[in-house]
């Protein structure tokens, strides 16, 4: 939910059997306020069984780059590069992802 623009790459547009890659560098689960050390319900972390700022290359097959293709082309990203956002502009929520 909090992937970015700048850890995908996407190839440029051909025959439609380019795959692509993600490079996610941390997580930010919802774990509630309570348990995190900012006071929000999320908190950005390493990846699991990564040292921090470890980046981890996840390939993307190519019916993904298309999906990911026509949401860039319908959507954009926010204005700190969020590929999903929020109606309000913001990350989703837990629950609108659940229900998509």
């Amino acid at each position: 939910m909090d992937l970015t623009l700048d850890e995908i790459d996407l190839p440029k547009a051909g025959t439609g059997g380019e795959w692509g890659w993600l490079f996610p560098g941390d997580s930010a689960p919802a774990v509630g306020s309570d348990w995190t050390g900012n006071g929000k319900r999320r908190e950005s972390r390493e990846l699991k069984h990564r040292a921090r700022h470890a980046i981890r290359k996840v390939p993307i097959p190519p019916p993904l780059v298309a999906l990911l293709r026509h949401h860039l082309a319908e959507h954009g990203v926010s204005q700190d590069g969020l590929l999903f956002v929020g109606k309000r502009g913001g990350p989703l929520s837990e629950s609108v992802y659940g229900r998509l």
